[in-house]
């Protein structure tokens, strides 16, 4: 209405905008489902809200709004890399990026199991709010925008919330994050086997090393997006096949028990082996986009501009007059 305001509405409807169409272009990076992706969308709003100081109903100023804009273009590959999440550089996320995006890297997983035991309610289930309210308290993130940090959050959660039910396994979750978390291979080793000797025996069984090897591949699979030598093989498959080597090598049936010494060996060496990986590269990305669609050579007033003229008096544009927009772009 050209009032140089943005009601919440409006800012929502322009976020969600960049994120319906970064979710086509990168559709790992913020989960597989439509709510995931409204989730990012409101947590980024609401978050630009809290920066602000500023109320649900408040009006924001084009100050405001350009000022976290500027800040937080970590969509856009043409900007300084200063994200994770720049252009290309989302297929090739590091194991090291992720764990200072989150500030994992500064923990050992112990005191991050420790950490979110307080927060699991008595059916051993965490929900959202308290996912997050566990690492905003970790106070050491070096995400470069609070949108990464939400966007690489949501990313791991939705891995572990498989029904989409707002909240995630203890156990499951734990296993997950000890790839992300800060001291050495024994510290890890540690803490993993103690998750899963319930009885404190010393002794955890071929099911449940399964379990664990099983969270852990879903991180490492899904936030690095490597196939396991290009097969469509499933991280409970493949954490199936690796516990059957681990107790294949210590000489143990399946209906034995591995010892935590035993369990610490296969880990030692299953952590100096080098895997390896065939790492796809996604050729739709937002530069190529960019080239064929010719809006790489054009402002967003133009574009704006150039659509505006095309809209019909119900603000829409029909199929023909999108397409005819870009012929004239391209």
């Amino acid at each position: 209405d050209g009032d140089s305001l943005l009601s919440l509405s409006e800012l929502l409807a322009f976020v969600r905008g960049i994120f319906t169409i970064l979710t086509q272009l990168e559709p790992r990076t913020f989960g597989p489902s439509p709510s995931s992706v409204e989730e990012i969308v409101r947590a980024t709003v609401q978050q630009f809200l809290r920066d602000c100081g500023l109320q649900a109903e408040t009006l924001v100023s084009f100050n405001q709004f350009q000022n976290w804009y500027q800040e937080n273009q970590w969509w856009d590959a043409n900007s300084p890399p200063k994200s994770a999440f720049d252009g290309d550089a989302v297929p090739n996320l590091t194991l090291t990026q992720i764990k200072r995006i989150t500030g994992l890297h500064a923990y050992s997983a112990s005191d991050i199991f420790e950490r979110f035991a307080a927060v699991t309610d008595s059916d051993g289930l965490i929900s959202a709010a308290a996912y997050l309210q566990c690492f905003r308290s970790l106070s050491t993130s070096q995400a470069s925008s609070p949108t990464q940090l939400t966007a690489v959050l949501t990313r791991i959660f939705n891995l572990f919330d498989k029904d989409r039910d707002g909240a995630v396994d203890f156990m499951e979750l734990c296993s997950g994050l000890s790839v992300l978390c800060g001291g050495s291979r024994d510290d890890k080793a540690t803490a993993a086997f103690a998750l899963y000797d319930y009885n404190g025996d010393g002794e955890i069984s071929f099911d449940e090393m399964t379990r664990y090897l099983t969270c852990v591949f879903v991180v490492l699979r899904e936030m690095l997006r490597t196939r396991v030598d290009d097969s469509n093989v499933s991280a409970q498959e493949l954490a199936e096949a690796t516990a059957e080597r681990a107790f294949e090598e210590a000489g143990k049936e399946l209906t034995d028990k591995l010892t935590f010494a035993e369990f610490e060996a296969w880990h030692s060496r299953a952590g100096n082996s080098k895997p390896s990986r065939s790492p796809r590269e996604d050729w739709l990305n937002l530069d190529e986009v960019r080239r064929l669609t010719g809006l790489g050579s054009f402002s967003a007033d133009e574009v704006f501009e150039l659509f505006a003229e095309a809209t019909d008096d119900e603000g829409l544009i029909s199929v023909e007059a999108f397409e005819a927009c870009f012929e004239e772009l391209v």
